[in-house]
């Protein structure tokens, strides 16, 4: 497992927000099942960085997904 964006919580690691959504693409997740995840999370006030998505991409090679995220998520 990549080290990016995890960190350990009572010694178990944690992929953030940003993370588990690249991994959810990468695993072949739909793009609304992940605009689901984003409506669910900005119900609880959490946010979810656009920056550092762009940036996962990048090293997770998603980046095409992203686009199609980012498309989606406008709408």
């Amino acid at each position: 497992m990549y080290k990016t964006d995890v960190v350990k919580i009572n010694k178990i690691p944690v992929t953030s927000m940003e993370r588990t959504i690249i991994d959810l693409l990468k695993e072949g997740a739909s793009i609304s099942f992940i605009l689901k995840i984003i409506e669910t999370a900005k119900h609880y006030n959490k946010t979810i960085s656009t920056t550092k998505l762009k940036k996962l991409s990048k090293i997770f090679r998603t980046k095409t997904k992203i686009k199609q995220l980012f498309e989606a998520w406008i709408e």
